[in-house]
């Protein structure tokens, strides 16, 4: 059985294994809060990603998908570091959780069963720049900040660092923002292999992720808002 999301204006859809084994409820689906939509060109070539995030009491519920996987991640509301996150394609369904000073992750990959261990030695876990970023431009006594990020394609735990870039102008078809950038590269040598720059608005809103070098196998990404809409709950 397949599912339908139709949220909006872009239905996207997924086997219910997906759904059940993510978290997401078929009979509620992403329907609430905040809404985005990102178009991503890549050496892989061009994808929808969708976001929806919601707010709780203490946490934001995030999803980000796009017809060939779905990503959950759950975040602490004023760090917004991640404490939670799962992720799934048709291959591979994963799902890893920080407990303490540890991120567990577990489940499996082309059928075979997966079982791993992350120390964060003290820094923080962030599944998301994209949303996190937002918590770091908004804190005025960092100027940088490291942290490590789990890739979901080859599950490798990389330390990285934010560094605030400033403000400048940007035009988003057609739409001119002044927006803060960051920079994010990999700690030391790995800085070769990965750098980005990611741009958000006055108002906090993720609006551009440009990649200039990858780990290898993961191609260099330009990422583009091309809608925002804050919905409420039914």
């Amino acid at each position: 059985m397949w599912y339908s999301f139709n949220c909006m204006k872009h239905p996207v859809t997924f086997p219910a294994i997906m759904i059940v084994m993510i978290g997401a409820a078929p009979l509620s689906p992403l329907c609430s809060d905040e809404y985005f939509t990102y178009r991503e060109v890549s050496g892989k070539g061009e994808a929808e990603i969708v976001w929806t995030k919601l707010e709780r009491n203490d946490s934001y519920i995030v999803y980000e998908r796009n017809d060939g996987w779905i990503k959950k991640m759950i975040l602490d509301h004023d760090t917004y570091e991640t404490q939670e996150l799962s992720y799934m394609t048709e291959k591979k369904d994963i799902k890893a959780v920080k407990k303490g000073d540890i991120v567990y992750l577990s489940g499996r990959q082309n059928g075979r069963e997966i079982h791993k261990e992350y120390k964060l030695y003290g820094l923080p876990w962030i599944g998301s720049v994209e949303m996190s970023g937002l918590s770091f431009i908004k804190d005025s006594s960092r100027d940088s900040l490291f942290f490590y990020r789990i890739l979901e394609e080859n599950l490798t735990m990389y330390k990285l660092v934010m560094i605030k870039k400033g403000k400048e102008d940007i035009t988003i078809n057609g739409k001119t923002y002044h927006a803060h950038r960051i920079k994010i590269y990999a700690d030391g040598l790995l800085s070769l292999f990965y750098s980005a720059d990611a741009w958000y608005s006055e108002d906090g809103v993720y609006l551009r992720y440009k990649s200039t070098a990858t780990p290898p196998g993961i191609p260099a990404t330009l990422t583009e808002l091309i809608q925002h809409e804050i919905i409420g709950s039914e």
